[in-house]
């Protein structure tokens, strides 16, 4: 069983961006944080960091400060560091309905530019948690879109996937994969 995580959470640094949906990565993990009870995140190098122990595992959770398509370069040196911890990357997904989850280990990025930097520095094998943003409907609208803020009914179905990710973590923590996925995946925002 695992007993050392990384939870990385993409998005673009900087107050100006923290409500868009592009950021959803670095509020899961501020949540998380607040949850575990692990002191502030603080900036080593690129990356704001905050650790502790929860339930006997050792605990990293990290931001990037470097913009989404970057991300890669600013994790890789933590990544290498903790090469025996299982790193766990929380992002926006455009495919799935905004509230709704996902868990995958590896694959590919779907055309996310964090997750393709990702890819080039690390590899593509590390676990995703994929919290949904929904999709504008146009593909010529995607940029814009994940650089605006959620609605208010949005934010609340953000507000409560996450909320359901914090309570399930625990099941991923102690070697119930199978039961944090169906957690997840099962969950109506």
């Amino acid at each position: 069983m695992t007993k050392q995580w990384i939870f990385a959470g993409l998005g673009n640094p900087g107050k100006a961006y923290e409500t868009h949906r592009h950021s959803i990565g670095f509020y899961a993990i501020e949540q998380l944080r607040q949850a575990f009870n692990l002191p502030a995140l603080k900036t080593k190098g690129r990356i704001a960091l905050s650790q502790g122990d929860v339930e006997g595992h050792s605990i990293l959770l990290a931001c990037p400060l470097a913009y989404m398509n970057v991300s890669g370069q600013a994790l890789a040196p933590l990544v290498h560091f903790y090469k025996d911890a299982k790193l766990v990357v929380i992002h926006d997904d455009l495919d799935l309905a905004c509230g709704h989850m996902r868990f995958k280990q590896g694959g590919g990025t779907g055309g996310h530019n964090g997750l393709r930097d990702l890819h080039r520095f690390i590899g593509p094998e590390y676990a995703r948690i994929r919290l949904g943003i929904g999709h504008p409907g146009d593909k010529q609208a995607v940029h814009e879109y994940v650089l605006s803020p959620f609605s208010v009914s949005e934010r609340q179905g953000v507000e409560k996937s996450v909320h359901t990710l914090i309570c399930a973590i625990d099941l991923l923590l102690t070697g119930k994969e199978d039961l944090f996925i169906q957690t997840l995946h099962q969950h109506k925002a």
